[in-house]
């Protein structure tokens, strides 16, 4: 209810002093558009294009936010504006790109991975795990197997061992290529993470192990003993 009354007080401002008084409130009026952006779609159409308007000076992930929350607003009007100034998809906030880790859009989802693991997103390791839980995760193209456990280790590196180390080390008794693939991602996790505890497990796979699966391990291995010498002093 603050907001509008801020706006016209700024407004009626001369010149010389708004600028003065919009940086002593603009922290107010990003949280206020922020927190605003969940209940954007009950607000009457003239209140909610009037934040929306408000959202356009603030600009970045609080603007996108808004847009993307307008567009599913019940009035027409406000829904069009939404998304007639709503950035393309790969254009990302945080909570555009934790929603795009669980698209079925592999591109989609491959961008948000780039964008969470660059500015860290918060959430963003806990959104990887889930998928990595998922009964649908082992049907996954084996890029794409690599692409979440990497981008799981690099968001959180804890997190990201422990998950590979789980992959690597499950059984089955009908194997496959499917399950071969998913050892093998998680076997290069363990290399770029310099797992030495895996490492046994690692040679003894190497030496059994389908072709794939055999050079997934050789080259953890090579990669434990380039980070195990890197760290040598």
């Amino acid at each position: 209810a603050a907001l509008p009354a801020i706006v016209g007080a700024l407004a009626r401002l001369p010149t010389e002093a708004r600028g003065a008084a919009l940086d002593a409130t603009a922290d107010y009026l990003e949280q206020a558009l922020v927190t605003l952006t969940d209940t954007l779609t009950t607000l009457p159409a003239e209140a909610a294009l009037e934040v929306i308007a408000r959202a356009s000076q603030v600009g970045g992930a609080v603007a996108i936010d808004l847009y993307d929350a307008a567009a599913h607003h019940a009035v027409p009007e406000v829904a069009a504006e939404g998304a007639r100034l709503a950035p393309e998809p790969t254009v990302f906030s945080p909570r555009r790109a934790l929603a795009a880790i669980g698209a079925n859009d592999l591109a989609l989802r491959a961008a948000a991975l780039e964008y969470a693991c660059r500015e860290k997103t918060p959430g963003a390791a806990a959104a990887v795990e889930a998928l990595l839980q998922e009964a649908g995760f082992k049907t996954l193209p084996i890029e794409e197997k690599k692409a979440l456990l990497s981008a799981l280790a690099t968001l959180d590196p804890e997190r990201g061992l422990g998950a590979a180390r789980q992959l690597f080390s499950q059984k089955s008794l009908r194997g496959g290529l499917a399950f071969d693939e998913t050892r093998a991602a998680a076997a290069l996790t363990l290399g770029r993470l310099g797992d030495v505890h895996s490492r046994r497990a690692l040679e003894g796979l190497a030496g059994r192990a389908s072709p794939g699966l055999k050079d997934a391990c050789l080259e953890a291995l090579n990669r434990i003993d380039e980070v195990a010498g890197s760290q040598t002093p």
